[in-house]
Order: C-alpha cells, then structure tokens, then sequence
C-alpha cells in the first residue's frame, strides 16, 4: 500500500504537475495573444475614427451658410421658372444641400450619409420638426397641418391655373362679357386677383426657402457637433408676411373656402 502511495505521489510530482503547468502555460499564452490582439484592433479602429473626424477645417459655419443660401436662392429661381413642379425642386435642392454638406464633413467615406450615430440622426430629426412645427404654429399655416400633401399641392396648382378665383364667383358658368366689366370695377375682384393670388404664391415661396434654411442648419448642427448661429432671416420674413396678410384680412372665410 505504501509502495502505491509512493508511486501516485512521484506520478503527480514528476508527471501530473508538469504537464498541468504546461497546460496553463499554453492556455495564458493564448488568452495573452487574443488580449493584445484585441487591443491592437482597438487601436487601429481609434486611430480610423480619428482620422475621419470632424476638423474646424472641413467646413466652416460660413461656408455652410453660404452654401444654404446658395440653394435657398436656387430654389426660389426654379419655381418662378417652373411653377408646377414646387415639391420635385423642393426636394431635389434638400436632396443636393445635404449631400453637400456630409461631404463636406466626411470627403473620403464611401457613406457620408451614415456616419452619424442612431442618437445623433434621432435628434436631427427631432430638431428639424420642432422648428418647423414652430413654423406652422402661425394662423394662416395651421390649417394646412390637417391637409393631406396632394391636396395642399393641389390648391396650390388652383392658385397658379388663376382656376381659384372662379370659386368666388358661386356660379359655374363661362364668365360673360357683361360680367368681365363688372369685375374691372369691382374692387373687391382686383382684391382677391393680386392681393390673395400673389400673397399665396409668395408664402409657398417663402415656406420652400425656410425649409431649406432650417434643413441645411441642422444637419450642419448635428454634422459638425457645434451648434449653428441661426440667422433665420427667411423664417422670420415669411412671419412677418402672414402677420400682415392676417392684419390687412384678405378674406375672412379664405379657411372655409380652402378646406373644401
């Protein structure tokens, strides 16, 4: 019995440990190996991040302000050329803005678009609607928020085609010679023709350009991890239009008559 004792103990001593050390030496070696791997991919992605990291030289807040105005203006030219295609040239200068901007920012990505993080992109969106939803808090745009797109769209092909004022005359029939007369002295036909007519073009005109304008700032806010000096002179121009077309009360059932 003594003879096994002894036996199992040189077994442990001289065979068992050994090869029990050497097996815990071959599995730190390779947990070793993997930690510094790992560590070494670590660095490697650091060092990409900061490579393509955004740098005060990549495009400057007067740059982004120039390039904003550049297609608020480019839209503004369009839709007088091109009056039946308002949402098409919308969204092709938002579409060309952007692109420009993340370009800007990220040159050399093959994905400008998704180098934002989900939180960065969810909050771009939040700020986008919070200013516009501040936009059509205004009295004369409020009633457009219940209007489907294609019917806004559509009132305001009406207004183009001159085809709205006909609504005014509560008649369907061809407007005759002796009716023609009557409207060159009524004044409140010319009223309603150059007054109501044009002030509802250069509101759409002027809501396209301060969707632009609040667009092109926030993505530039969101892209360039600084906040933007906001100027938004063409938000407060389009204010200040609907405030004196509501003082001067063009038509006081104009929201009945477009809701219809």
């Amino acid at each position: 019995m003594k003879n096994i004792l002894d036996g199992f103990i040189h077994f442990l001593i001289n065979k068992f440990f050994p090869l029990l050390h050497y097996f815990f030496g071959f599995i730190t070696g390779i947990i070793f190996c993997i930690l510094f791997y790992f560590l070494f991919f670590l660095k490697r992605i650091k060092n990409e991040i900061q490579k393509s990291s955004v740098t005060e030289t990549n495009l400057t807040q007067k740059e982004a302000k120039i390039l904003i105005k550049k297609f608020s203006d480019k839209f503004k030219t369009e839709i007088k050329i091109n009056k039946d295609e308002y949402m098409d040239i919308l969204l092709n200068n938002l579409k060309i803005l952007s692109y420009e901007i993340v370009v800007g920012f990220y040159p050399n990505s093959p994905y400008p678009y998704f180098e934002l993080t989900i939180e960065e992109s969810l909050l771009l969106f939040k700020y986008i609607n919070k200013r516009l939803d501040k936009l059509f808090e205004n009295r004369i745009l409020k009633f457009f928020r219940h209007m489907t797109l294609r019917k806004i769209f559509v009132l305001r092909k009406m207004f183009i085609e001159k085809s709205i004022i006909k609504r005014y005359q509560k008649t369907k029939k061809k407007i005759n010679t002796f009716s023609n007369v009557i409207n060159l002295v009524n004044p409140f036909y010319w009223f309603k023709k150059l007054v109501l007519e044009q002030s509802m073009q250069i509101i759409f005109s002027k809501l396209g350009e301060s969707i632009i304008i609040i667009f092109g700032e926030e993505m530039y806010k969101i892209y360039s991890k600084k906040m933007f000096s906001y100027q938004e002179t063409s938000e407060k121009d389009l204010i200040k239009l609907l405030k004196e077309i509501e003082l001067k009360n063009i038509d006081p059932n104009i929201e009945n008559n477009l809701n219809k």
